[in-house]
This record gives structure tokens, C-alpha cells and sequence, in this order.
């Protein structure tokens, strides 16, 4: 047998990172169990922490976790730099969103109505107010929504911080799970791919790239497992070097015909480009497209022209988790056996957040307060199981 620990934690994406510096926090001995922490899709993202600029207009609630989660990473940053003295890559700058056409301007104020619903803080801007705030914009832009708290970080470094962290309080082991078994006594057992066992008393299931209805066979109802279960969503991202220091001082999110994109310069001299999005039904490839490149690409140097003469870094794409309402998936399947993944789009900006929801109510053996809690599913599971059974 490998290891034996109180938490197992599935998943070192920031999912599964954010409930291990949790579980570290509250005084909780854990192991990490991943074949490549901190790479598959949390490696490719942005990192984008922008309730503001990422809320979609139908989903209120979403758009009220969304604000609670930015508010929580001050906090999170805080007990990062418990354990570290380095960067963790945190950075508060500004976003702006901009319109070059008058029905991508409409869009922009139709936004803003819908922050004033949400308590969230924006300015309306005309053309030559954008322009001041950010010369490098095109001047073709007509105008902008000034979002002040819509932050970013720099995923690849937190993602570094947070590996430091848990190797030094905690182990990680490098493999993957196969199969989930639950002993005599309650425990939990870990098959891994490298023919090791790794046991339990409590396991968070953090890999959105693992079935439910493979690894817990057995274990958990069917349905339910299915309902769990995460659909893989592509996207391309951008990075290029600014060598010149000609890039945007905000980060920059424009719309243009209905199509956004965003733009998000690093105190490193990075720029990130990004990111298409098309619903995909297998995980079977994960090299950009020449199509979703060439949008990014054409649809950015529309918006800041100085774009074109910096130098191409890397182009990757990744697998958004996305569940069937977008909201993600966070509670107890089993007893002592919780889930924690689905994050969608907002994995940088929702992870920290709903990991010390889990990790609270872990503590309190309830889950009355979780925003996000998966009784949800109940509403789905009786009309789905009626049709499977022809009624």
C-alpha cells in the first residue's frame, strides 16, 4: 500500500490544489493524488478573476457566487502567503471592456444594467475616455465599460506556489485513480494506474476529467453519476512577449460583431490572448485549431493594434469542465466522499471560494449553506429517471 492519510484529494488542477490548502489550513492531513499537478486546463488558462466582465445576463445567482468568490481571493492570498514568502502572482488591475460597432456598445450598456441589478461597481465610458484610460486601443473604438475590481492572476505561478505549499506540509503522488473501492470499515481505497493503493477516511473528487460512472462504479447510483458528470468544452489561448512594452496597462476584453475576447497583460511581459469556446463530445485532441487561432489573433490586433508586433509565445488549448447548468459541482456524494470540480469558465476565480465552502462544511458535517450545493440535482434526477424507464 502507498500512502494512508485522513483526505485524499483527487485532482491537482486548482480544484483539487484549492481543497488541499484548505484542508492544510484547518489542520487536516491530506494526500494529493495526480499524474501532473498543476498542468492539464489550469495550466492553459488566463486566470481570470472578472465577476463583472464574465457574468452572463440570465444567471443571477451565478452572477451573486461570482462576486463572493472574488471577495474571498484577498483572503486566499492571505493564507498563500502564510506558507510562502514569493509572488503569488495576484495582481489587481483593472479590466475594460470595449465596443468598435454601436451594437456591441448596446451590448456593453446592457451589461451595465445588469451589474446595477448585481450591487457590481462599472462606468460607461465614451470613445475618448477609453482612449485616454488606454491609448493602445484602436481608435476606431466608440466606447467602453470600466470595470475596476475585475482582477487577474497569473494561473501558472499561483499554480506553483500552491504545489510548493502542498509538498511541504503534504505528499503528492503522481498517478492516476482507476478505481474507488470502500472498505469494511468505511475507509476508501484508491487504485491507481501504477498498480499502488492509496486508503482514506475521506476522498474529494477534483479530476472533472474523471468519469463518476467508471471510477465510482459500484459505489454511487447511476443516474446521479451521470448528472455529475462533466462535459468537456474547447478552447484556444494566445501568449505572446511584449519585448517593446507596447501592450495595454488594463486588461482588455472586446467584443466586436457579438464575439468576445480578452486580453490580459503580466507584470512579466506576457500577454494572454483568449479564448475561443466550442462544445466538444470527446477530449480527444488537444492541439489548437487554425481557425480558433486566426480569430483570436485577427479579432485582438483589431482591438489593440500593438498586438501585432509582439512575438508569439505559445499557442494551447484545454478543456473547460462545464455541467449540465454551469454551476459547479460541490458536496457529499457518498458519506465522507465529496466532489469539488465542474468550475466551467471560472476556475481560477470560483476554486478557492467553493474549497472553503467544502472544507466548512466538512467541519460542521452539513451542507445547509453551500451556494452550489448538489441537492440541485434532485430536480433533474425523477424526470430523468421517468424517461429512462419509458414513463
Amino acid at each position: 500500500m502507498e500512502s494512508d492519510s485522513e483526505f485524499i484529494v483527487v485532482g491537482g488542477g486548482v480544484a483539487g490544489l484549492s481543497v488541499a490548502i484548505e484542508l492544510l489550513d484547518h489542520g487536516h492531513d491530506l494526500i494529493v493524488v495526480d499524474p501532473d499537478p498543476g498542468g492539464g486546463t489550469s495550466y492553459v488558462a488566463a486566470g481570470m478573476l472578472a465577476p463583472a466582465s464574465e457574468v452572463n445576463y440570465s444567471e443571477v445567482l451565478m452572477g451573486k457566487l461570482l462576486i463572493e468568490a472574488a471577495q474571498y481571493w484577498d483572503d486566499f492570498v492571505k493564507v498563500l502567503e502564510s506558507y510562502t514568502s514569493l509572488d503569488c502572482g495576484y495582481e489587481r488591475r483593472a479590466t475594460l471592456l470595449s465596443a468598435t460597432e454601436h451594437g456591441d456598445f448596446d451590448e456593453l450598456m446592457r451589461l451595465q444594467s445588469f451589474h446595477k441589478e448585481l450591487g457590481i461597481e462599472s462606468h460607461l465610458m465614451g470613445r475618448s475616455e477609453v482612449l485616454d484610460l488606454e491609448p493602445t486601443l484602436s481608435p476606431k473604438v466608440i466606447g467602453g465599460l470600466y470595470t475596476p475590481k475585475d482582477y487577474q492572476v497569473d494561473n501558472r505561478v499561483v499554480l506553483g506556489r500552491m504545489i510548493e505549499i502542498v509538498e511541504g506540509h503534504a505528499r503528492i503522488v503522481r498517478a492516476r485513480v482507476k478505481r474507488v473501492v470502500r472498505t469494511a470499515q468505511g475507509r476508501y481505497q484508491l487504485r491507481l494506474d501504477n498498480l499502488d493503493v492509496v486508503e482514506g477516511e475521506r476522498v474529494v473528487l477534483c479530476n472533472p476529467m474523471i468519469s463518476p460512472e467508471e471510477v465510482l462504479s459500484g459505489l454511487l447510483d447511476e443516474d446521479l453519476a451521470r448528472a455529475v458528470a462533466t462535459r468537456p468544452v474547447r478552447g484556444e489561448i494566445i501568449r505572446l512577449r511584449d519585448t517593446q512594452k507596447i501592450g495595454p496597462s488594463v486588461c482588455v476584453r472586446s467584443i466586436r460583431h457579438g464575439r468576445w475576447n480578452y486580453i490580459v497583460p503580466r507584470t512579466s511581459g506576457e500577454v494572454v490572448v483568449g479564448a475561443t469556446q466550442e462544445e466538444v463530445p470527446l477530449m480527444n485532441n488537444s492541439l489548437p485549431k487554425a481557425g480558433g487561432v486566426f480569430d483570436l489573433l485577427y479579432d485582438a490586433i483589431y482591438s489593440v493594434p500593438s498586438l501585432r508586433e509582439m512575438e508569439i509565445v505559445e499557442l494551447s488549448s484545454g478543456y473547460r469542465p462545464g455541467t449540465y447548468d454551469n454551476y459547479p459541482n460541490v458536496g457529499e456524494l457518498l458519506p465522507n466522499l465529496y466532489i469539488h470540480s465542474g468550475h466551467y469558465r471560472h476556475g481560477f476565480l470560483l476554486a478557492p471560494y467553493t474549497a472553503s465552502l467544502l472544507v466548512q462544511a466538512i467541519g460542521r458535517r452539513s451542507n445547509a449553506n453551500f451556494s452550489v450545493r448538489l441537492q440541485r440535482f434532485t430536480e433533474i434526477l425523477d424526470p430523468y429517471r421517468r424517461l429512462q424507464d419509458g414513463r
